[in-house]
């Protein structure tokens, strides 16, 4: 089965290439070939293990152990409240589902291909640190690049019909994606679209 969903953004977001622009900005959003905002499916898979960890924490019964080790596998950090102690080979599951990256629609893409509009989805925004004076450490001003809301689609293959309605919970808990959650960035919605 394959679940199809989309992320709507309502803020600023990024999600980082790992690449720097020199003078411009200290940290540049992650883009596909074509130059548009991308985020890559193990983002997203991270992403939504830690709401299946959360809501395993709360409500058992939406998300069981067993449920959580089928869609994603068992981690080294994956241990049992009981004994502290890593639960079976960790080596022997690595989950059924696969998660494929989120892109805009190809119509959307194409328009902004087509009109050259690469450059308007993206913006500089600048930090800096303050002293206990409240005044601003020196070199310590940090630009990062941002991409405006967008919104933007993903898949994730290889799920039955049980773990396609586990994975629908965990798209309803995320609400902030990458980085600078606790500042404001990211602020987003997931929304199941279709399960075929």
């Amino acid at each position: 089965m394959t679940i199809t969903y989309q992320i709507q953004f309502f803020s600023y977001w990024h999600t980082s290439s790992g690449l720097s622009g020199g003078a411009n900005d200290d940290l540049l959003v992650m883009r596909n070939a074509d130059g548009l905002p991308t985020i890559k499916g193990r983002t997203l898979k991270g992403l939504l293990r830690d709401a299946a960890y959360s809501i395993h924490s709360f409500h058992k019964n939406m998300m069981s152990e067993a449920m959580l080790i089928e869609i994603f596998g068992r981690g080294d950090d994956y241990f049992t409240k009981e004994d502290d102690k890593p639960v079976g080979d960790l080596d022997s599951n690595a989950g059924c589902a696969f998660f494929g990256d989120a892109n805009l629609s190809e119509s959307v893409a194409n328009e902004i291909k087509q009109q050259g509009y690469e450059k308007q989805l993206y913006h500089a925004i600048a930090s800096t640190a303050i002293t206990d004076q409240g005044v601003a450490k020196r070199y310590s001003l940090r630009k990062m690049e941002v991409t405006i809301p967008l919104m933007l689609y993903a898949e994730i293959h290889g799920v039955n019909e049980a773990q396609a309605t586990a994975l629908e919970d965990c798209l309803k808990w995320v609400k902030r994606l990458g980085l600078s959650r606790n500042r404001g960035l990211g602020y987003c919605e997931f929304s199941l679209l279709s399960k075929s």
